[in-house]
């Protein structure tokens, strides 16, 4: 199976935004590290997806499409 950007954020949505671990996403969508970190950058470019890393754990926020900040 080929993941999307939209399979990526449906499964953050899923599991419920915030902090969360690669390996839970990874195993999810059945994708690859390098696939998954493709999927992220494009997002982070595209300002759908906003990536925080507080205590150096990563956070992950799906940002609101009509004004790309970050959804509460």
């Amino acid at each position: 199976m080929k993941a999307t950007t939209d399979d990526l954020l449906k499964v953050i949505r899923k599991l419920g935004q915030g902090e969360l671990e690669e390996y839970r996403i990874l195993r999810h969508l059945g994708i690859s590290h390098g696939q998954f970190c493709q999927l992220r950058r494009e997002l982070v470019a595209e300002e759908r997806l906003i990536v925080t890393h507080p205590c150096r754990k990563a956070h992950y926020r799906i940002a609101e499409p009509e004004t790309g900040r970050k959804a509460v």
